[in-house]
């Protein structure tokens, strides 16, 4: 075995300690952080991701949990390749389209135009 695959072996190990550890914290904000750590390695299943929304869930500053759950989302983003461009123009699709002469009470379709009056 070669000094990297040691390595990564060693690391999956402390990761499967890790994991268990940490659920066992009472302090929320902390148990947050180092989920969110686990998660920002690029090595964690949905399990962890899961653990890491429920802890964020559970941060009583609103503010706060708002900012550990979409630090949560923007990791999931990034891990399957999902950018704010693709979000961006999936938002603009799903909006009614006007016709072409501006007129906004003609909805484009792409199916068949609607006329509403």
């Amino acid at each position: 075995m070669n000094r990297e695959e040691e390595l990564k072996r060693l690391r999956d190990q402390m990761m499967a300690d890790v994991v268990p550890l940490v659920m066992q914290s009472e302090d929320i904000d902390s148990r947050f952080a180092i989920l969110l750590r686990i998660v920002q390695t690029g090595n964690a299943d949905a399990n962890v991701y899961q653990q890491a929304y429920e802890t964020a869930k559970k941060i009583k500053d609103q503010s706060e949990r708002l900012d550990a759950i979409m630090a949560l989302v923007d990791e999931i983003d990034f891990e399957v390749g999902v950018s704010a461009n693709d979000q961006e123009s999936q938002t603009s699709s799903d909006l009614p389209q006007t016709d072409q002469t501006g007129d906004s009470s003609v909805f484009v379709d792409s199916a068949k135009p609607i006329i509403v009056n």
